[in-house]
């Protein structure tokens, strides 16, 4: 596979409000991957983003791409099963996240020291999860993958309020963040006659250890 990746970093000071004692930080990452001649991609090795390292109000590998799997039945003897009714073979339709294989975020912080290993960020991160090319038949469980448009490319943002507090002993921050996420899917989308809602959460409180960036 060609996997080619950029992190790109910034911190400023701020001069103008705080006189240098907060910081201004972004951050911007991207990644493309695909493989060689007619292999493809394994599922493992596709992008699902979300979590507090790219876009925070939203669950970890939660962001991905979404597909409806069409895979034929067969019967013990590895024969097709025919549809009565249409006197073609039967199709199981589900739907299915397939992971992307292009992925670029953004996060911007302003970051507020408080009192010692005590500080506050407001921050915003936004970001998108794309397949860009075919995901070949076969390629991911059996039968044909076709992409839902409206599901693929989509922006989601995060914004909200991290405090931090930096423990000596393991020397990384501790994390509560507090996230409000104002681009989100919230739709309903129909597989085989049966409705399923895609309704990410508006709003998220997580804690965890390690740092955004």
């Amino acid at each position: 596979m060609i996997r080619p990746s950029i992190d790109y970093k910034r911190f400023v000071s701020d001069r103008w409000i705080s006189h240098g004692r907060n910081v201004f930080a972004l951050n911007i990452q991207g990644q493309y991957v695909r493989a060689y001649g007619n292999s493809t991609v394994p599922f493992f090795d596709r992008f699902f983003i979300g979590g507090e390292n790219t876009i925070r109000g939203f669950d970890i590998r939660s962001i991905s791409p979404l597909a409806i799997s069409a895979s034929p039945q067969y019967d013990s003897r590895g024969n097709p099963i025919i549809d009565l009714k249409t006197g073609l073979p039967k199709v199981v339709q589900s739907l299915i996240p397939v992971g992307g294989d292009t992925f670029g975020s953004l996060s911007f912080e302003y970051r507020i020291p408080i009192a010692g290993p005590l500080s506050v960020s407001a921050f915003y991160d936004m970001g998108l999860n794309r397949v860009t090319n075919a995901i070949p038949k076969g390629s991911i469980g059996a039968g044909t993958i076709s992409v839902i448009d409206s599901t693929n490319d989509v922006i989601r943002s995060s914004t909200g309020v991290e405090f931090q507090f930096v423990l000596p002993m393991v020397n990384a921050p501790f994390r509560l963040i507090f996230a409000f996420n104002p681009q989100r899917l919230n739709q309903s989308i129909t597989v085989n006659h049966l409705s399923y809602p895609l309704r990410e959460p508006s709003k998220d409180i997580k804690f965890t250890v390690g740092r955004s960036f």
